[in-house]
């Protein structure tokens, strides 16, 4: 057994020994030799964290053990050592409780004397338990930041790489610089090679930049300044051109005194390229969007006055309402533009449904423009997302005013056209029709669309003259007008006569690209003018022959009463002479008759109106027709109804018949049928359209027809003449009957 004065010096012994052995199982077997030597302790048992450790003599069963793992001293004991009657100490440091030193002695009484051995030493214990627990921790630390490091080196690395992002430390004392591996890729230098110094690096700089990189280091050492410009830099091989960020910051001691720069360069060629050719973009799309003649706008909602914000307003939206993005920004667009309240609301409307999707295409809006001024605009829109979805309205305006006016005024000069008198029509300068207006269709009875690249010639009548088409076409071909009249054939085949005025169109540059032929239809007034000069031909033929029928009038009656009075003193055997003056007598009667028709056509003689029976002048006027009708002639005369009762002049009606009688004889040199009918017509509205005279009513009507040769159209168009005749003059020598 160990004397208490010796207890010291073993308990030395054993904790330099405890503090050199690894595991706890080794401590265990050391402290089982050592305390049953010493102490007469038959077995030591460590039990940490729920793990028995024994060795020797085991008196505890392990399956028996049932200790949880101990986190901290809760000042409970362990049952097992309490079932078996053990003792227990505590392995218990002021941080924690790491287990127990379970002792089963040989000799119970003896244990109060080394209980304080056995308790420094459980105190030692639990310290080494602590340290290596510490230890191991610490260690695991190291080894988790040793290996954080790395990954963050490689992490710094790889992100730099990527970046093209490389960093430094200048230190101004020494005036050597550290590198990142970018940093020498950067600049295009070898990095197995030591960092140039500042000095050396303003030589690969461009010489645009080397001042101002040369005064941003400067006023960094000197000012404490820090800086960031761009510059570029040129690779020693003098090939390879970039453009760089520089950022440098000072870092200061204690004295203020700068001691080092510490900052990054960045490789920004890519990015600056693209800069360049976004701000190129940008500027070619502004140009455009400045440039353009139309107003271009794209506003969004916001929640606030003006309620609908504009981030883009061209120069051209500025001159058609007047403002500018800021004013109607301020103002907001529905105040500046639409002052009208009940307008207001529905303009707002329309946006809303736009901004919801709704497109406007080409609506038209009446807007006041800053100077008071009323427009016309029209307005497209169409919606777009940005990147943070936020929908915007891009909107083209277009100032429709001036051209609404013109398009107002060609509508009112083609209604003028449309509605026009005047035949109009436009060609092509290949004569092809491009446009009738209503009057030619309805004048000639086509419609526009058998007209539309009909060449022009088709109106060309059989009787135009070398002063017609091909004379109007050959002054407008070399641009001068024509003017004169043209017969047109309709689509029936009939001809009109027009008067025609044609003349070439030409454009804003004086070039000839149409034609136009303004018409006139003078048919009707032709037709007046001839019927004119007729009437005034007949009026004086109609005055010479009343002269004449006048005087001769008097010869006659002169001759008449001569021969009355030669027959009176003739004697009773001259019958032969009897005969003569009879003959003389009947002539001068058929002269008196000629003189009463020129009488009657001069309207010198009186005109005799009273009831008539048309039967009974056809049938008293046979007497006088059968004296010159040939024997090779067959006469017929059919009356309708024994009385038609008309009121007129019979002495005219005879004359009519005797005129009518005597052509159709002349009609039949080699005889035939002449036919005389008398009947009753009524005329209607059906007779009136077809032969274009007349009044409704029931007329007494006498037909005189033959079988003979017929009228040309020459001689048609000329029986109303007086005194024409298709008959040559001839003089015959007179025979007496």
């Amino acid at each position: 057994m160990l004397q208490p004065s010796d207890m010291i010096d073993k308990f030395l012994v054993i904790t330099q020994t405890l503090e050199v052995i690894p595991t706890l199982k080794a401590i265990s077997e050391f402290l089982n030799r050592a305390f049953n030597e010493t102490l007469g302790v038959k077995s030591v048992y460590i039990c940490h964290e729920g793990k028995l450790y024994a060795s020797g003599n085991e008196d505890i069963p392990h399956d028996a053990c049932s200790l949880c793992k101990i986190t901290s001293y809760n000042g409970s004991g362990c049952k097992i050592s309490d079932m078996y009657g053990f003792k227990v100490i505590n392995l218990r440091t002021l941080r924690r409780n790491y287990g127990y030193m379970i002792i089963n002695t040989l000799n119970p009484p003896e244990y109060a004397k080394y209980e304080p051995f056995l308790r420094n030493t459980s105190n030692v214990l639990a310290r080494i338990i602590e340290n290596r627990q510490i230890t191991e921790e610490l260690n695991n630390a190291v080894e988790k930041l040793h290996f954080a490091n790395l990954s963050l080196e490689v992490d710094v690395i790889e992100a730099q790489k990527k970046a093209h992002l490389g960093t430094f430390t200048y230190d101004t004392a020494t005036r050597q610089s550290n590198w990142s591996l970018e940093m020498y890729k950067i600049w295009g230098i070898d990095p197995k090679l030591e960092p140039p110094v500042y000095t050396e690096l303003t030589k690969y700089t461009h010489p645009d930049d080397y001042r101002r990189f040369n005064d941003a280091i400067r006023a960094s050492v000197e000012q404490y300044n820090p800086y960031d410009l761009d510059i570029r830099i040129f690779h020693p091989d003098k090939k390879t051109e970039k453009t760089i960020n520089v950022i440098g910051e000072p870092i200061l001691d204690n004295a203020g005194k700068v001691v080092r720069i510490r900052g990054s360069h960045q490789d920004i060629t890519e990015r600056k390229k693209m800069e360049q050719e976004l701000i190129a973009k940008n500027d070619f799309n502004n140009l455009i969007m400045e440039n353009i003649a139309e107003g271009l706008s794209v506003s969004h909602a916001v929640e606030k006055h003006p309620y609908v914000l504009f981030t883009v307003w061209n120069n051209r939206m500025t001159g058609i309402t007047g403002y500018t993005v800021e004013e109607i920004n301020s103002l907001g667009w529905h105040n500046a533009l639409v002052p009208d309240i009940q307008q207001q609301r529905c303009a707002r409307e329309r946006m809303e449904e736009s901004r919801a999707g709704d497109k406007l295409i080409n609506e038209m809006w009446e807007i006041k423009s800053k100077d008071g001024q009323k427009k016309l605009v029209s307005i497209s829109t169409s919606t777009i997302r940005d990147s943070e979805s936020v929908v915007h309205v891009l909107a083209i305006v277009q100032d429709i005013t001036d051209r609404k006016k013109i398009e107002n005024d060609l509508i009112r000069a083609s209604y003028v056209i449309e509605q026009s008198p005047i035949m109009v029509v436009i060609t092509n300068t290949n004569a092809e029709i491009e446009y009738v207006n209503r009057k030619f269709t309805d004048s000639t009875g086509y419609t526009l669309n058998e007209l539309s690249g009909e060449r022009h010639v088709i109106f060309k009548s059989g009787k135009v003259t070398h002063n017609g088409y091909d004379t109007m076409w050959e002054k407008l071909t070399s641009g001068r007008q024509w003017q004169g009249e043209l017969n047109i054939i309709r689509k029936d085949g009939k001809e009109i006569l027009a008067s025609v005025k044609a003349l070439p169109l030409r454009d804003a540059d004086g070039n000839v690209t149409h034609y136009l032929r303004l018409s006139e239809d003078i048919t009707d007034l032709r037709r007046l003018e001839t019927e004119l000069r007729q009437s005034q031909k007949m009026e004086a033929i109609g005055q010479l022959a009343g002269g004449v029928a006048h005087d001769f009038n008097n010869i006659l009656a002169t001759i008449k009463n001569y021969a009355y009075l030669l027959k009176t003193s003739l004697q009773k055997e001259d019958e032969q002479l009897a005969g003569f003056i009879d003959s003389i007598s009947s002539s001068v009667d058929k002269a008196a008759y000629l003189t009463r028709s020129l009488l009657g056509f001069s309207r010198k003689l009186i005109t005799n109106l009273r009831p008539v029976n048309i039967a009974s002048v056809v049938s008293d006027i046979r007497s006088i027709f059968e004296s010159f009708i040939r024997e090779d002639i067959n006469v017929q005369i059919l009356i309708g109804k024994p009385e038609i009762m008309v009121y007129a002049d019979s002495v005219q009606i005879e004359m009519v018949l005797i005129n009518l009688i005597k052509n159709a004889t002349d009609a039949m040199p080699e005889g035939g049928l002449l036919a005389i009918n008398t009947d009753i017509i009524t005329i209607d509205n059906h007779f009136i359209e077809s032969h274009n005279y007349g009044t409704i009513g029931d007329y007494a009507r006498i037909c005189v027809s033959d079988n003979g040769e017929g009228m040309d159209e020459a001689t048609k168009e000329r029986i109303f003449e007086p005194f024409f005749t298709t008959n040559e003059v001839s003089w015959k020598k007179w025979t007496p009957k």
